[in-house]
Parts: structure tokens; C-alpha cells; sequence
């Protein structure tokens, strides 16, 4: 099955960075069951996770497995393998309610709605999202995390490096502000209930997913030492200096960056809840400034919601 015939003509228009790119094409399955049926599948799995544009190397990773689970559950059931019909709302729900762990269905069905709106748009209506003018509080896209990740492994010394790469695990991964990523020592850090977990402002955030392998990585690393240092506003201005010489044109903000994970939030339908928790904060209209930034909700999706069944 060619590229073309599984993503259109014009899914695939962004290139991906060669780190990304490469750590698709060298994926190797863990599961046994998955890497016996590789051979046959592996270029197919290539693909689709090419036109799902992850924007990390883990995020790769994470899709290509799942992307493999669902397609080899699609090839079992008889399911024709014909991306444009088979990634529908129906056949990823159906999936994750019989082959996936409820409490990883959410975060199953975010990927492969990610994949189903890349290669099958008809079944997926996109919904632009709404950006607020003061650009300041707007939330990073994808490819400018991407690039804020690739600045920071370009700075000359080692300690600047783990500096933004940690600022940048903290708040993208855990939604941290400012004043709290700075508390954060590595032995804050726990690997409990399969998910790492990072223990900060009397409450516990769990790391997202994307992010959490090199959260864990960072604070094992660090110990019991800060793995974002005091004087944050001193050591930004240092790290925005450093860019702007070097013609870095995205500018690194804490503001935006906690305004990021929380809009990523809202758009996963993350319970308010559970997010309010997570954030740390005490009221809803502590989610107001996000929520602008949030895609708006298609009247199928509305309906359902209220309705009691979800989308």
C-alpha cells in the first residue's frame, strides 16, 4: 500500500524533523505479537504515523505502537484496511472498549482520533480553533514546541541545556507555573501506578504521557538537586539572549508554555475536575484564558455530551 493511497494527496505537506523522522522509520516493536506480524505491517504503521505529524520523538513512538494495536485488531476482525473507512469514530471507540484498559482508553482514543482526522478528514470534521489577540497568552502549536525542544539542545553549556529542557518538561509535560517548576527537586519525581508522577504545591501532577520517559530520565539524573534552578526570570533572560543571537524567532515563555498544556487538556476533553486538580487551581474561571484557545465543539460532539453518551 503506497503512502499516497493511505494519506492523500495532501496529508503529508509538513516534513517532519530527520530526529523524528528517523525514529519512525527505525521502530521496533516490543510486543511479541506485534513484531512477529512486523514485516507485513511495518510499512503501513510507517505511514500513518508520518501523517499523524507527531511532534516528539516519544510521541512517535507512543502512536506507532498504537497505531500497529489497532490495525492488527482490524486485519483479526475483518475490517477492511483502507485508512479513509476504518479510522471512524465507530471503529476507534470499538477498539479501545474491547482491546484497551479503561484507564488508558482516553489517552488510546486522543491518538487514534489524531490519526482518523490526518487520514480520513470526512469522518473527523476539523474544527478550527479560536486564538486570542494578545498573542502572549496564545499557546505554543506543535511545531513551535518542536522547535523550542531543538533550541534548547543547541545551547553551547550543558547546565543551560538542562535548564530549558527541563523548564520545558515541567510545564509541557505537567503544567507547572513559573514559581512551582522551580521548587521541584528530582526525588519529586516518582515512578507510582505505572505513570510518573511529580509531587509539588501540595498536590501530585501526573506527567503526560509524551513527555514523562525523559521527565524521568531528567530527575533521575539530578537527584536530589532542582531540576529547574532559582533565579528562573535571571536564567531566562540569559536563554532568550542566547536565541535571539542565534535568530531563534520563537520566544520561550513559562506564561505560554502552562497556557499550552492546559489548552492540550481541554482538547483531550480532560474532565474539568480532574484538571482543575492537576493545574492547581482553585476556581473556573482560572480556565477562562485557556479556553478561548480551545477548538470549537461540533454540534454532533455537543449533542452527545449532553445526551450522556459520549462522542
Amino acid at each position: 500500500m503506497s503512502e499516497r493511497s493511505i494519506v492523500g494527496a495532501s496529508a503529508m505537506e509538513e516534513p517532519l524533523s530527520p530526529a523524528i523522522d528517523d525514529s519512525i522509520e527505525q521502530y521496533s516493536p516490543r510486543s511479541r505479537d506485534i513484531a512477529a506480524r512486523w514485516p507485513e505491517i511495518g510499512r503501513d504503521v510507517k505511514t500513518l504515523t508520518r501523517a499523524a505529524a507527531p511532534g516528539s520523538v516519544s510521541m512517535a513512538r507512543i502512536l506507532s505502537g498504537r497505531i500497529a494495536k489497532f490495525w492488527i485488531w482490524a486485519e483479526d476482525t475483518g475490517l477492511p484496511l483502507d485508512p479513509s473507512r476504518l479510522f471512524t469514530p465507530v471503529n476507534v471507540d470499538r477498539f479501545c472498549t474491547m482491546r484497551v484498559s479503561p484507564a488508558s482508553q482516553r489517552s488510546v482514543q486522543a491518538h487514534l482520533r489524531r490519526v482518523g482526522r490526518k487520514v480520513a478528514p470526512d469522518r473527523w470534521p476539523a474544527r478550527a480553533p479560536r486564538f486570542n489577540r494578545r498573542a502572549h497568552q496564545a499557546p505554543y502549536s506543535q511545531e513551535e514546541v518542536g522547535a523550542l525542544f531543538e533550541a534548547a539542545r543547541s545551547l553551547r553549556t550543558r547546565t543551560q541545556r538542562e535548564f530549558v529542557n527541563n523548564l520545558l518538561l515541567c510545564s509541557l509535560g505537567c503544567g507547572l507555573n513559573g514559581t512551582e517548576m522551580t521548587e521541584v527537586r528530582g526525588t519529586d519525581v516518582r515512578m507510582e501506578r505505572g505513570a510518573v508522577l511529580v509531587h509539588v504545591a501540595g498536590r501530585t501532577v501526573p506527567c503526560r504521557q509524551e513527555y514523562e520517559e525523559a521527565l524521568w530520565q531528567a530527575a533521575s539524573a539530578i537527584g536530589g538537586g532542582h531540576l529547574v534552578a532559582p533565579r528562573l526570570d535571571r536564567r531566562l533572560a540569559i536563554v532568550r539572549g542566547v536565541f535571539a543571537k542565534a535568530g531563534f524567532e520563537v520566544p520561550i515563555s513559562t506564561i505560554r508554555l502552562r497556557m499550552t498544556w492546559l489548552v492540550q487538556q481541554l482538547t483531550d476533553e480532560v474532565p474539568i475536575l480532574v484538571l482543575l486538580r492537576g493545574a492547581g487551581i482553585k476556581s473556573m474561571s482560572g480556565l477562562d484564558a485557556a479556553r478561548r484557545f480551545v477548538p470549537e465543539m461540533d454540534d454532533e460532539a455537543y449533542i452527545s455530551w449532553l445526551r450522556g453518551a459520549r462522542p
